[in-house]
């Protein structure tokens, strides 16, 4: 659950804390998609969400709550400490992440590095001292400790170097991309979901265990997308899979979806291999195999790997073609997903999450409705 893991990676700030003799303020920066310039022009709820759930892990360190981050972290911390946040809106985008970045060092006072802020910061100490305000505003100066986010590997490849130089941890809890275990080029990245190489394995060994010989990849052109499609062309070669072709598409672009489903369609292929991230990525295949004749058919299978809920109702609540219409067409899909939280620790986040009093949470930017509170599922 993503939602979890934007809290979790937490820890990495305050292991570094422990670490210290005397007492102050730290600072974290968060990085989440919350407008979109592009990709589609949705963005999903679970990221206000994951936005959301790393305040309230802030807001449990500064009121000693330990329901998330542990009674044996926050026991540990100077009594006089507390944790400042920056937040950062990405917008799905490069440019959008190294903007944040660029933004924060400025304010640390590193020279050559832009300062244009603007509405898209927000930085408060999410301590929910209600005679004091939620907010309070930290010095420019306020070097940044760590990052959490940001979303997508290709933004995280980008932003990971940027920090590096400043040998700033950055801790993504959903970029997925094998390309950044490197730590000769990533020394300072880590994560707290898998990378999406097991899917690879998976996929292959679903198509081999129904018996089926053959099968089309489509994937997006991304970071994402194109280290996968190398790495399950190997796990495929292994399997004694044949991909009768390969189709790249541009990424967050609809038509060039639907055209490449048209191109795999033709090769003759009845198992689609999808590797894409993004509600309109996967819009596009749907209306692509729907006009294309292959969508909701007996016949035909869709394999895919992350597509950010396992719930059907949500992944089409984040489309904007009517849900009543895409619902068909999800017939015959399956996806993988590997949830590194299970069992009793989960069911104490749900609980905790849906309980919390917004108030305490609320950052402007992230503008999280009560109804975001529910037990988030993914």
């Amino acid at each position: 659950m993503k939602v979890f893991h934007s809290a979790v990676v937490l820890l990495h700030s305050l292991l570094f804390v422990q670490s210290l003799s005397e007492p102050f303020n730290a600072t974290i920066g968060i990085m989440v998609p919350l407008s979109v310039a592009s990709f589609g022009g949705i963005v999903p709820l679970s990221f206000q969400q994951m936005a959301t759930a790393t305040i309230l892990a802030v807001h449990h360190v500064n009121t000693r709550n330990g329901a998330i981050v542990g009674d044996e972290i926050v026991k540990s911390l100077p009594d006089d400490f507390r944790l400042i946040y920056k937040i950062s809106d990405t917008r799905f985008s490069i440019a959008g992440g190294v903007k944040a970045i660029l933004d924060w060092r400025a304010q640390e006072g590193y020279a050559g590095f832009s300062s244009s802020c603007g509405s898209s910061l927000s930085t408060a100490n999410a301590y929910g001292n209600k005679s004091s305000g939620i907010y309070a505003t930290s010095s420019s100066k306020d070097k940044i400790i760590s990052i959490v986010g940001p979303d997508l590997s290709e933004i995280a490849a980008a932003v990971a170097v940027i920090a590096g130089l400043g040998q700033t941890p950055v801790t993504s809890y959903f970029a997925v991309s094998t390309t950044l275990s490197d730590k000769s080029k990533f020394p300072y990245f880590s994560r707290t979901v898998p990378v999406e190489s097991f899917n690879m394995v998976g996929m292959a060994s679903i198509i081999k265990s129904f018996g089926w010989k053959q099968c089309a990849v489509l994937y997006s052109d991304s970071e994402y997308g194109n280290s996968f499609a190398a790495e399950f062309q190997q796990h495929a070669a292994k399997a004694g899979i044949t991909i009768l072709i390969s189709q790249k598409f541009k990424n967050a672009d609809q038509k060039s979806v639907i055209a490449s489903v048209e191109s795999v369609k033709n090769s003759g292929a009845r198992v689609f291999v999808f590797l894409a991230q993004g509600s309109v990525n996967l819009e596009g295949a749907l209306l692509g195999a729907n006009i294309s004749g292959i969508g909701g058919q007996d016949g035909y299978a869709w394999i895919a790997g992350e597509l950010g809920n396992k719930d059907p109702e949500l992944i089409l609540r984040d489309m904007r073609a009517p849900a009543a219409a895409l619902r068909p067409l999800l017939f015959g899909w399956l996806t993988l997903s590997l949830d590194a939280l299970h069992g009793e620790r989960r069911a104490q986040f749900e609980t905790v999450f849906a309980q919390t009093d917004p108030a305490a949470v609320y950052d402007p930017l992230v503008g999280m409705a009560r109804a975001g509170l529910r037990p988030p599922r993914s």
